[in-house]
């Protein structure tokens, strides 16, 4: 179960530095992720939510991952919807999603 929010953030995180590269925001990479990494986490997050109401359902979560690069069976989805829905909404919302990233990593 670990595996699969380890590959999500880890997907997540080389996105941010797409985002980062690809914007010139910052030329140190790991520094502009540690400083300002919520920041980067909500534009992600705003990204992936697709419909624009502030959180992302399983349909939006597998899509994500698809744009990751992952195609995560309807299985992993359920697990990672697990894993990060800490109000059993049936949805993440933005603090839920940028928790995830700020907790330590597992």
């Amino acid at each position: 179960m670990l595996h699969i929010i380890r590959q999500f953030k880890y997907r997540c995180l080389v996105f941010c530095a797409h985002l980062v590269f690809a914007q010139c925001v910052c030329t140190d990479v790991s520094m502009h992720l540690t400083c300002n990494s919520a920041a980067l986490m909500r534009r992600i997050f705003s990204k992936f939510d697709k419909d624009g109401n502030g959180t992302l359902d399983r349909k939006e979560l597998q899509n994500a991952t698809r744009l990751l690069g992952d195609h995560f069976s309807d299985e992993d989805i359920g697990i990672l919807m697990e894993i990060l829905d800490k109000d059993h909404s049936n949805t993440i919302d933005m603090e839920e999603f940028i928790q995830a990233f700020m907790n330590k990593r597992r």
